[in-house]
């Protein structure tokens, strides 16, 4: 898979905010980001990230790429795939970013250890709407950034 070229295709993003904070906002969206990644909140975060990507191990293939080492963990056991989410995530990890590969549907998620969302490049339909479920269940949401 040519990860430069899938990361110019669209995306998605799954989220705790239900949608893009506007620039114009009046809230205090970068004191609550800087909050919560830098408070419990984060741990949380990347507990429900986690559970997502293990429930979705059940449906589909995936592999992990770190792209800093450039290393593959090609049908990481659980154990595995959950702890590198938590590393990335909580910013505990030697790697501050991890890509999930789906080979199957060409697509990808990016995980950043500086980011409460996972990132989602040109999902199929069906992929879409299985990780809007997973995302649900977990009190988090999937929408679409505009361009």
């Amino acid at each position: 898979m040519d990860i430069e070229a899938v990361l110019d295709r669209s995306c998605w993003v799954i989220d705790a905010l239900p949608r893009q904070v506007p620039a114009d906002s009046p809230g205090q969206f970068f004191a609550v980001e800087r909050y919560l990644l830098h408070g419990p909140e984060r741990d949380v975060f990347a507990r429900r990230a986690a559970r997502i990507l293990l429930k979705l191990s059940c449906y589909c293939e995936l592999s992990l790429f770190y792209p800093r080492s450039e290393r593959t963990l090609e049908t990481p056991a659980p154990e595995t795939l959950d702890q590198a989410v938590q590393d990335v995530l909580t910013g505990r990890g030697p790697e501050p970013e991890l890509f999930v590969l789906l080979p199957g549907a060409d697509t990808l998620l990016r995980l950043g250890a500086d980011e409460l969302c996972l990132t989602l490049y040109d999902p199929p339909e069906d992929l879409l709407w299985l990780l809007g479920q997973l995302a649900r269940a977990e009190g988090l949401f999937l929408w679409q950034p505009p361009r």
